[in-house]
């Protein structure tokens, strides 16, 4: 989506003097701009469209709602409710109100707005201009017949300014990605216009997330849209520092704000640089500090490559992934009932329901099941001793982590975090353990579940072989991962406390599937069942957890 070059207005006042001398004040823009042009010409530059006005609140709203863009709307407080009505002069609601629902237009969003009123003095002048400032790139208001010419005249300008900023988004050529909306590109305009360096964005797709759980038209559509480039710089400053740009529904706001907050007082290569809410969306922009200015790629971008690149890189990987874990929070040392270690919002007929729709071609044995384990750990009253970190990631999986591959040695660098908060001090290393089984995409005739199913077989076994090196690259590059990041889990917990964070996450990725099947991030849901059939066997073969 891009706003036309040529400025389009959008007047509603219902006194024609006041609608007269706006379009005069505008004209005057123009023939400063034009010198040559003449009167019946003037709407014919570049510059200005002839200002489209309406007179009431009613018409307002079916041009608001409509399709047609808008730069800049002058709007007046005080106005009749319908066509052939006079205001009421004690009230300034339908002026209110239209600049509410234009600050949530999502067809071209309207990015600056002039109340121009005499009837000020009725409203609440710090939370108008407040939503004035924060939720259009320029607002402001005025009072009638006292500096509007100044007001319109800097408006132009800002609104040029906006539409001045160059968005370029490169297709991907192995992945369909989703659109900006409207909204958010408009978001994405405001923040790079404010940044008087930056003429621009150049960017490439990351990552989105899909609603699973929503109702009616709500499931199915993509919630988080994530994308990485860099802002193009004025003049010969050339391009900046790789960028994350990640947009979210406005009810997630004070979530993913607050862990990226977090995130950037505690790891070095995370700078948060926007963290704003409009509307419905919110928008987190955050700047990498990796030590080379390449464009950083997906954990499971990594993982695709050739063997040769990645085995020697992985222990370097997961000490990276390990230590920024780490440095969220310290560890305490608590004894925790296993259930309450688990997983709290576990249900065992959605468990049973997943198994039995998924495991049928899942390389089973047919007497196999879970739920008799499961029963047994949710009613169990055993305490283990866990080391308990005061603040783990809470949602880290393979494109929550970049790899930074034009450094030396190549690091990795985690971001995005998603629920932090107080669990055992392994959990996001068994997070990502699993992620990395289950949510890559594997030619069809291989399953990573079965090529590294030799992890699930004895405890914990840092020594043990590559899998056989003519395997697919994907293959021997995910299970050197998973051996370098159990060698850093072990260094801190025990076998048996990763085991069961390893089954504990094998769980929820299976249950998952009864309530979102399609579109999950699991991309073979028999690879779901095999996994937690491999995990139950490891943990009641390898550890004690089950006996009483």
């Amino acid at each position: 989506m891009s706003y036309p070059r040529k400025l389009q207005v959008l007047i509603i006042e219902d006194k024609n003097q006041w609608v007269e001398r706006y379009e005069e004040i505008l004209k005057n823009i123009v023939f400063e701009e034009y010198p040559e042009t003449s009167e019946a010409e003037v709407w014919n530059t570049p510059l200005l469209g002839k200002p489209h006005t309406v007179n009431s609140y009613s018409a307002a709203v079916a041009e608001l709602k409509g399709p047609k863009p808008y730069h800049l709307l002058i709007v007046d407080l005080g106005l009749p409710w319908e066509a052939r009505q006079e205001a009421d002069a004690a009230t300034i609601e339908p002026g209110q109100k239209l600049v509410e629902i234009a600050r949530h237009r999502e067809e071209y969003p309207i990015p600056i707005i002039l109340v121009i009123s005499g009837r000020l003095a009725l409203a609440t002048l710090s939370t108008l201009t407040e939503s004035l400032s924060n939720d259009f790139y320029f607002g402001t208001s005025v009072n009638k017949g006292s500096n509007e010419d100044e007001c319109i005249k800097r408006a132009i300008r800002k609104a040029h300014e906006f539409n001045d900023v160059g968005i370029h988004i490169v297709n991907s050529p192995k992945k369909l990605f989703p659109t900006l909306s409207p909204h958010e590109e408009a978001m994405l305009r405001t923040y790079v216009a404010h940044e008087k360096i930056a003429i621009g964005v150049n960017l490439n797709w990351w990552s989105f997330g899909v609603d699973h759980f929503g109702d009616g038209e709500a499931k199915g559509t993509v919630r988080t849209k994530v994308l990485m480039g860099h802002f193009i710089l004025d003049g010969d400053a050339g391009i900046s520092r790789p960028t994350f740009f990640k947009f979210e529904p406005s009810e997630n706001a004070p979530f993913v704000h607050r862990d990226a907050q977090v995130l950037n007082h505690k790891l070095a290569h995370i700078k948060v640089l926007l963290a704003k809410t409009s509307g419905s969306r919110c928008l987190l922009i955050t700047q990498s500090a990796s030590e080379s200015d390449e464009n950083p790629v997906t954990l499971l971008q990594f993982l695709r490559i050739n063997s040769n690149l990645v085995l020697p890189a992985v222990d370097q990987i997961a000490s990276d992934i390990s230590t920024q874990l780490s440095r969220l929070d310290t560890n305490t040392d608590k004894s925790r009932e296993i259930k309450s270690v688990m997983w709290t919002c576990h249900n065992q007929a959605k468990i049973e329901n997943a198994w039995k729709l998924h495991c049928q071609n899942s390389n089973i044995p047919g007497d196999a099941n879970p739920i008799a384990t499961v029963e047994k750990l949710l009613n169990s009253t055993r305490t283990i001793w866990i080391k308990e970190q005061g603040c783990t990631h809470g949602d880290l999986h393979g494109e929550n982590v970049a790899v930074d591959a034009g450094s030396r040695p190549i690091h990795a660098y985690i971001f995005d975090a998603g629920g932090m908060r107080p669990h055992v001090n392994i959990r996001d290393l068994a997070m990502l353990e699993v992620s990395l089984l289950l949510h890559q995409t594997t030619p069809v005739d291989i399953s990573l579940v079965e090529s590294c199913g030799d992890l699930y077989v004895h405890p914990i076994d840092t020594s043990l072989a590559d899998v056989d090196p003519v395997s697919h690259d994907i293959v021997r590059n995910t299970h050197a991962l998973i051996l370098a990041l159990r060698k850093k889990a072990l260094e801190i917990a025990d076998h048996a406390v990763y085991a069961l964070m390893v089954y504990d996450y094998s769980l929820i990725q299976m249950s998952g599937l009864v309530i979102q099947a399609s579109g999950n991030k699991v991309l073979n849901p028999a690879d779901s069942c095999k996994l937690v059939y491999l995990t139950t066997t490891w943990l009641e073969i390898t550890t004690d957890l089950l006996s009483e």
